[in-house]
């Protein structure tokens, strides 16, 4: 399964899933690194950031400003 971290509340991260569902993950199960608009992927290993997929959503994202503000 695959999230984007929404946002942070407290000791949480509010993780949107692939279904559109909000998700409460505890900070200390994330990378430590984790940031607002990363990808992770969870499954029963644990969870990890999908660099790759997080990198080609911020381009994505770029994109669609630079044509906005054009």
């Amino acid at each position: 399964m695959k999230g984007v971290i929404d946002r942070f509340e407290g000791e949480h991260a509010v993780v949107e899933l692939e279904d559109g569902k909000m998700k409460d993950i505890k900070k200390s199960l994330l990378p430590d690194n984790a940031k607002e608009g990363d990808v992770l992927i969870i499954n029963e290993k644990g969870i990890k950031i999908d660099k790759e997929e997080t990198h080609k959503r911020k381009e994505e994202i770029k994109s669609l400003m630079d044509e906005l503000f054009e």
